[in-house]
């Protein structure tokens, strides 16, 4: 029972220190998202903020070009493109 007892404290702890790295990272961007335009901590969080963007765009559209491309290879070969 002592080793549950550990894991749980370990767990806690863990989404305790979660939760609080959450909070700071909205203070931060709420703080910074305040400044003026020609702050560089502003314009450096901006550019994150694109290039993140832009990542998640081309993921998206390569997972979609990728499960298109696995349907048409499918359907050329005659089956369903599902492995068991």
């Amino acid at each position: 029972m002592a080793v549950l007892s550990t894991i749980g404290d370990i767990v806690r702890d863990l989404l305790i220190f979660v939760a609080v790295m959450t909070a700071l990272l909205i203070t931060l961007i709420v703080v910074v998202s305040k400044m003026p335009a020609d702050n560089p901590l502003k314009r450096v969080l901006t550019a994150l903020c694109y290039r993140l963007g832009a990542t998640a765009a081309v993921g998206a559209v390569r997972e979609y070009d990728w499960d298109h491309r696995t349907a048409i290879l499918a359907a050329s070969r005659g089956t369903t493109g599902e492995t068991a």
